[in-house]
């Protein structure tokens, strides 16, 4: 029973504030006003909470490229350094800029931003008579060697060994 006489009591509740809102223009203005300020502020919170994940979003975009862009000087400083350490070290080494495909590690390739996979793939190919053989002997996409190609050299001596053919 208290389940009707609630619902009984909605519905006249109902029924007497439709009867103001009509009949009192007062009560009218008072519940437009109501109804307008909650619309502005609920428009106005979903236009900053917009606003904000779009500024979030290019916080990040402009955080991960400044990553992206720190890591290659970090690949390509470490390897002009290693190259110069080389160089001071070998009197029959000739200048070079980057890691050396003939002589470089697996994770050295991996640190200059080829995946495992095409790490092993271009110690399997060796000996490179130059940097473009990843390419012309179809080691590496063309798109992958536009990306590492200045962390990368051979030494010119390499320019008379026999190479291998990937399959």
């Amino acid at each position: 029973m208290k389940g009707i006489y609630a619902f009984l009591a909605g519905l006249a509740s109902a029924f007497g504030l439709a009867w103001l809102y009509n009949n009192n223009p007062e009560f009218r203005q008072s519940v437009d006003s109501a109804r307008d300020k909650f619309r502005n502020q609920t428009e106005s919170a979903a236009e900053n909470i917009s606003n904000a994940a779009q500024s979030a979003s290019e916080n990040a975009k402009r955080r991960t490229s400044a990553a992206a862009d720190a890591a290659r000087r970090a690949v390509f400083t470490r390897a002009s350094s290693r190259s110069k350490s080389n160089d001071q070290t070998s009197a029959a080494s000739t200048s070079t800029s980057g890691i050396d495909l003939n002589e470089c590690s697996r994770e050295e390739l991996v640190r200059a931003g080829l995946t495992d996979d095409l790490a092993d793939k271009i110690l399997e190919n060796r000996p490179y008579r130059n940097k473009l053989d990843l390419v012309s002997r179809l080691v590496i996409p063309e798109s992958d060697y536009e990306r590492i190609k200045h962390s990368i050299s051979v030494k010119e001596s390499a320019a008379t060994d026999s190479i291998n053919v990937a399959s």
